[in-house]
């Protein structure tokens, strides 16, 4: 199997799908077919070219054709359903994240991917940034000792995140599709599980507090235990007007610190020893990762492998997501 010869349904055809459409194709993927229930997405699809075939809905389009892969980029409500639906009609499946904005019907959906035996991966594309894989080096080699604790955040405008739509139609600012920052930045919670292991507990203070049109908690201030010892703090919103994403992680013989700003990224890492701060640059294409994400995913379906972010992160990662709701609700600390 090549890349020419997969032939790719695109599950949601909105900004993410449109950016995964155009991915495939840049990695050499020719077959791809698209469904979309919206009709201006069904029409914007129609209109394309190198669009082999488009639907308006997931049923429909399996019924028609064989598909190879299938790419789920339709709001987290539905993401279990209709993977299970891909599952069924033997098709490996990449799904957006979050996996899910619920852990219900998670288990059938596990016991469905063993039996079809088919490739499974959830949308953490930050996995596949340069630069904290640079950080997971850092954190290996014990440049910085042992971690002690670690801050992350990440704050950008939501109408500013798809200017091409209003911010109101789209999923983030809709509680029952599955919005709201914790599961829409729910980067931060898996990258930090990636990095440095288990939760054990997790403590969360969220709340609607700008005056955006939503139904959905718009700001979050996490704290979580590792079983490693280390404490996480994690700060998420969509409500300041400017944009920031940044990392501070402080060991017991240094201190890294990531600024992230779109193309611009650098990290900085301060020697207790020396007491010097080396700064290295970590700026590259934001669409790089999403490139990477799409080629590891290929490839585990052409050689039968496992793919980094499996079903079983994308679960922990939902859990540890589904504690800080529960935290927040019930003002209390919440165990995984």
């Amino acid at each position: 199997m090549t890349n020419n010869s997969i032939s790719a349904l695109i599950v949601g055809y909105g900004s993410i799908g449109k950016r995964h459409t155009r991915n495939l194709r840049t990695l050499g993927v020719e077959d791809i077919y698209i469904c979309d229930p919206s009709s201006k997405s069904y029409n914007e699809a129609s209109e394309e070219d190198f669009v082999k075939g488009v639907f308006l809905d997931i049923d429909s389009a399996l019924n028609s054709s064989k598909f190879d892969i299938g790419i789920v980029c339709s709001p987290p409500y539905l993401h279990v359903e209709q993977t299970k639906k891909l599952l069924l009609s033997n098709v490996n499946a990449f799904v957006e994240k979050p996996l899910s904005n619920t852990l219900e019907n998670i288990d059938d959906l596990v016991l469905l991917s063993k039996d079809k035996n088919k490739v499974v991966q959830i949308g953490y594309n930050w996995r596949f940034y340069k630069g904290l894989k640079f950080i997971q080096e850092i954190i290996n080699n014990g440049s910085i000792g042992r971690i002690l604790w670690v801050r992350s955040e990440f704050g950008k405008y939501l109408p500013e995140w798809r200017p091409e739509q209003d911010y109101r139609n789209n999923y983030t600012a809709i509680k029952s599709e599955g919005g709201g920052i914790i599961l829409d930045a729910s980067h931060e919670l898996d990258y930090l599980k990636w990095l440095f292991g288990d939760i054990d507990r997790v403590f969360c203070v969220s709340d609607r507090l700008g005056d955006l049109d939503i139904d959905v908690e718009d700001t979050a201030s996490i704290i979580l235990n590792f079983s490693s010892g280390c404490i996480g703090e994690v700060h998420l919103d969509f409500i300041q007007r400017d944009s920031t994403k940044s990392c501070k992680i402080v060991g017991s013989e240094g201190t890294l610190f990531w600024d992230y700003n779109g193309k611009e990224s650098t990290i900085s890492i301060f020697d207790s020893k020396t007491k010097k701060t080396e700064i290295f640059d970590m700026s590259c294409d934001p669409n790089d990762k999403y490139i990477n994400e799409l080629d590891s995913f290929l490839d585990c379906v052409k050689n039968k492998t496992s793919p980094l972010v499996d079903l079983e992160n994308a679960i922990e990662t939902l859990k540890v997501i589904m504690a800080a709701y529960e935290s927040s609700d019930k003002g209390v600390p919440v165990y995984i």
